[in-house]
Formats: C-alpha cells, sequence, structure tokens
C-alpha cells in the first residue's frame, strides 16, 4: 500500500497471498504465514477459504496479539504450478492513511508435511498422498489410505473415488499382505460415483490382530484396477 491512500470506510478490502511451492507438487504441504497489519487502519476478518486450494483441510488463522494473526493452512495436495494462493479478508476502518505501512507479511514457511511414498500408482490410476485429496477429474477409480500408519493403532480408512463412467458397477475392496496373499474382504458390491469411505480395523477374517509389516489395499471395478500400499504397525 502507498503512502498515502484514500478508501471509503467501512469497505471491504480482498487482499491475495501467493506463497510460491517449490517442492515437488506430487507432495501434499501446509503453510504458516504471520501478518502485521495496523488495527486503527484495518480490521481482520479471516481468510477467503473459496478462493484457496486447499479443499480437504481449512485455512485457520488465530489473534497473536494486537494487529498481529497467525495463519495455518494444509496439509493438503496443491494442484497449481503458481504456488498456494489465498485471500486476506479486512474492512477498511478510516478513509484516509498516512503513516507506517499498514500491511505487512513478517513471516511464511511452506513445509511438506507427510510422506507420500508410501503409497504405489499404476499406470492408470493416481494416488495423491496420505494427507493429499484424489482429484475429481480422475478418469479411473482411486483408492488411498488415510488413517494411522505410521503412529500404530488398529483403526483407519481408506477412501475410495469412482468415476461416473462406473455407475452402478461392481466392486471389490481386498486387504492384501505384502506376498499379495489376501488378509480380508473390506468390501463387495454395487459402487456410487463419487467418494465413498470404508473403516479398516486391522483385523483378518478369522478375527486375529494382523501383525506389523506391509499391506496393500486393491480396488477393481469396471475391469480396473487401483492398489494404495500402507506401513500398519502394531
Amino acid at each position: 500500500l502507498s503512502e498515502k491512500i484514500i478508501l471509503p470506510s467501512n469497505s471491504k478490502a480482498m487482499i491475495p497471498v501467493m506463497l510460491q511451492t517449490p517442492i515437488d507438487l506430487k507432495q501434499a504441504l501446509a503453510f504458516s504465514i504471520t501478518v502485521r497489519y495496523d488495527p486503527a487502519f484495518l480490521s481482520f476478518n479471516g481468510v477467503s477459504s473459496r478462493w484457496t486450494m486447499f479443499d480437504e483441510r481449512p485455512i485457520t488463522f488465530s489473534s497473536v496479539g494486537p494487529g498481529i494473526v497467525r495463519i495455518d493452512g494444509g496439509p493438503a495436495f496443491v494442484d497449481s504450478l503458481q504456488g498456494i494462493l489465498f485471500y486476506l479478508d479486512f474492512t477498511i476502518l478510516s478513509s484516509r492513511y498516512s503513516g507506517v505501512t499498514p500491511l505487512a507479511i513478517e513471516s511464511a514457511e511452506v513445509r511438506q508435511s507427510c510422506q507420500p511414498s508410501v503409497f504405489v500408482t499404476n499406470s492408470s490410476v493416481l494416488i495423491d498422498g496420505i494427507c493429499g485429496k484424489i482429484s475429481s477429474r480422475l478418469q479411473n477409480p482411486a483408492i488411498r489410505y488415510i488413517g494411522n500408519s505410521f503412529t500404530g493403532g488398529e483403526h483407519g480408512r481408506v477412501r475410495l473415488f469412482i468415476p461416473q463412467r462406473y455407475e452402478g458397477a461392481s466392486a471389490t475392496v481386498l486387504l492384501r499382505n505384502a506376498r499379495g496373499s489376501k488378509v480380508a474382504e473390506l468390501f463387495r458390491g454395487i459402487v456410487t460415483v463419487g467418494e465413498r469411505f470404508i473403516d479398516v480395523n486391522w483385523v483378518s477374517e478369522n478375527g486375529t490382530l494382523l501383525p506389523s509389516g506391509l499391506y496393500f489395499f486393491e480396488l477393481l471395478v469396471g475391469g480396473n484396477r487401483a492398489v494404495a500400499k500402507c506401513i500398519h504397525l502394531q
């Protein structure tokens, strides 16, 4: 903002913020920024989430002190080569301003938030990563595990994505061990378009708790196969 500006009071100001992401965009990312503003000139209303690319995890903000706010986003999958774009929502309190800079970003950090290497893909299926999203633009079915695979625990969830052209098809979701042997059948039935979730209890079909190790989730639908890999720790 210039040193001397004239703007109508009580008007809205949407300030764009672009964070460049030099990290491989197949990673799931998170970010934190600290913004300082003049509370005599601006009133902070929040973040315009409808402009953000973080569609699964909301961008949150908290007041650090008078005229200082911390904004956190992610983790989520970023699908833009330009980076992370969102808007800061302010109300202009005074019709005239002259003085120090009324708005500044004091610090910004973009970081890789998880380890997508626990997943594998085949030639026709994209699996984004443990914290990432399954893109609605996919033309083929997709599957991924979104549970507590590194810190242990018996519970997790599997997310499926079924494109429009597979409406009404029969689907099967299997859990296999590292040798490829079937451990459990998680789902069998007619699928609907879009996303659905299946709970995983890490118990075999005979009721025993599964040992630690490498496991695969396999989705079979309409002649298409998708695979997600996960490390289960007791």
